[in-house]
């Protein structure tokens, strides 16, 4: 039997089919919060908005998935919950930064905390260094090396070289200063090879 007319109430409803038993605990409301325990599918590209002014949007392009921020001036916050303290992991901002444990990025990339990685660091940067404070790639603290360092380009050191030994790259063709910027003093055990100009002093040998 069928009944036409409004149903007061209702403990499950049957689809058209009258092939399937629905209770009334599987129906989601627009008016309640909903506890779903299977898959949710939302099968449109234009996805879900989140939010009382739909701030937040996730929606598919093509083959692209999007998170969009629909908001002017604001945020997009990853956080996470360490031992009951909540702290943002990831901050993207409106210009595009990304702060990483950073609530306050001024970089594209800025990072509070270590970097650690297995492959190289690229820098295309070709902005050349005149001081220690600018450069492609400037460090405010010591830089520790395990390995060799090539340079191209000039080494300027403002303070004391600590090294084992000193070679040229070609035998018989680099010096140690110039004619016009000399050091003052060099202090050895023993000198090798040929002696030009004036000695000062006494000498022993021939």
């Amino acid at each position: 039997a069928k009944y036409y007319g409004t149903a007061e109430k209702a403990e499950s409803l049957i689809n058209s089919a009258g092939t399937e038993t629905i209770a009334y605990t599987d129906i989601a409301r627009l008016s309640k919060s909903n506890d779903f325990s299977k898959k949710t599918r939302i099968k449109t590209d234009s996805g879900i908005t989140v939010g009382e002014n739909d701030l937040l949007q996730l929606s598919v392009s093509g083959s692209t998935a999007l998170i969009r921020q629909l908001s002017p001036d604001g945020n997009i916050d990853i956080k996470v919950n360490d031992n009951g303290i909540n702290s943002t992991a990831l901050r993207i901002t409106p210009q595009g930064q990304l702060g990483v444990k950073n609530e306050a990025p001024t970089e594209a990339l800025d990072v509070t905390g270590n970097i650690r990685t297995s492959g190289k660091v690229f820098v295309d940067s070709t902005i050349n260094s005149i001081s220690s404070s600018d450069g492609a790639l400037t460090v405010a603290g010591g830089i520790g090396v395990a390995r060799d360092v090539n340079i191209s380009g000039l080494l300027n050191v403002g303070s004391d070289i600590t090294a084992g030994e000193i070679l040229p790259a070609i035998t018989e063709t680099h010096n140690i200063g110039t004619s016009t910027k000399k050091y003052n003093n060099m202090y050895a055990n023993t000198f090798n090879g040929n002696l030009v100009g004036s000695v000062t002093g006494n000498v022993s040998g021939t």
